[in-house]
């Protein structure tokens, strides 16, 4: 779609439309995501609920309200975004914090906080929306002014507050949320150095209280670091049985994988296979050619969002473009290498593909604002070409 164009010396602006490519990206990955939830889960759905397609129904309606939402969000007025921005911030903090006292606690960690019944919510995905909006928003608007010491200072200690909160208990999300937290600042601001230090001397302190302090934590690191020297799995059946487990899914798929619903892990072997670990289950049924056409299908997707990030005129969409791509990519490199078993265990859905309804409709908002950068993007041509056309 076009929007009217605007004249400007010898030449038209023409409104960019939507990345259709993107689009075309994004529905193709659900669609996968859900056929690979419906093989990886058929067997714990039957046992769970008597039947085998519980979570692929529940997945598809998700599915379904994502779509919805990211096309609400793609033609929605930038102007009305921002001034959602502060109060999608101020809510996320509220939540997080609400999380911590009254949250759900599944499988140890408290990251839940439930709506009705049921019916519940991550605190941590609606942050990343909230923090790319908010943040976003704030550097736009002090972009003559970013590169002094103190307006630095005063945008990380923003960015801070929802990053501590969900580092509390999710600290691979919290790892996301300042990575996109450090690209929105990266792109405007020119003393690169000054943000490598601030993230080198972040980074320790993360560590020495999130991790050092953290006993169950520190034992997956020290286990990991145990396979490194060569010590082979340290511990099979405790806390290393799941990177066991996605390692023999993985290895036993070879080179076209046992075919599509043929997996024999996720039959009592590698618990909630359509959850975080769906990689291992994808290479398992699909095997190396099925993981290659993963990573070409998130490479394509990671370069449209980068090619609108380029196209953008927009500071504020370039940002948002920036963060978007920073956030999938390390997103999908954390969930792919934890499934290798390349970096120690942690929970983190792959991006459109494993179950989970509130990430997916969140992650489908950003794909949204990405969308409404592209079609706020102006195309140019010449007087003379518009009028032949």
């Amino acid at each position: 779609m076009r929007g009217r164009g605007r004249k400007t010396k010898g030449s038209i602006r023409h409104r960019g439309g939507i990345d259709t490519s993107l689009v075309i990206l994004v529905l193709f990955l659900i669609f996968f995501g859900l056929i690979m939830i419906l093989s990886a889960s058929y067997y714990h759905s039957f046992r769970l609920y008597g039947n085998h397609i519980h979570f692929f129904m529940r997945q598809l309606i998700w599915s379904c309200l994502g779509i919805v939402a990211m096309f609400t969000v793609t033609y929605m007025p930038v102007k009305i975004l921002n001034k959602l921005s502060g109060w999608a911030y101020l809510a996320s903090i509220v939540a997080l914090v609400l999380v911590m006292l009254i949250g759900t606690e599944i499988n140890g960690s408290r990251r839940w906080l439930n709506i009705v019944g049921p019916i519940g919510f991550q605190p941590s995905e609606m942050a990343k929306v909230a923090l790319l909006l908010f943040l976003s928003f704030m550097v736009t608007s002090m972009v003559k002014h970013v590169n002094r010491f103190k307006v630095l200072c005063l945008l990380l200690l923003m960015a801070s507050v929802p990053i501590v909160l969900v580092a509390v208990e999710d600290l691979s999300t919290g790892l996301i949320l300042a990575g996109m937290a450090g690209m929105m600042i990266f792109v405007v601001y020119r003393r690169w150095y000054h943000l490598v230090g601030g993230a080198l001397f972040a980074g320790a302190g993360a560590f020495y209280i999130f991790v050092m302090q953290e006993s169950y934590r520190m034992e997956r690191v020290l286990s990991f670091a145990k396979q490194l020297m060569g010590q082979g799995v340290a511990d099979p059946s405790g806390v290393d049985y799941q990177a066991t487990q996605s390692l023999y899914a993985i290895g036993s798929g070879g080179w076209f994988g046992l075919g599509l619903g043929q997996s024999l892990q996720k039959i009592d072997f590698l618990p909630e296979a359509h959850n975080d670990i769906i990689f291992a289950i994808i290479c398992e049924e699909l095997g190396l050619f099925g993981a290659l056409a993963v990573f070409m299908l998130f490479g394509a997707l990671l370069y449209r969002i980068l090619v609108i990030a380029i196209d953008s005129q927009d500071i504020q969409g370039k940002i948002i473009a920036s963060a978007v791509m920073v956030q999938i990519g390390m997103q999908t490199l954390i969930n792919i290498a934890v499934a290798t078993n390349s970096i120690p265990t942690t929970g983190m859905p792959l991006p459109f593909i494993s179950y989970g309804g509130s990430s997916l409709v969140f992650l489908m908002i950003e794909i949204g604002l990405v969308l409404n950068v592209s079609r706020n993007s102006y195309l140019e041509k010449t007087q003379e070409g518009a009028s032949r056309g």
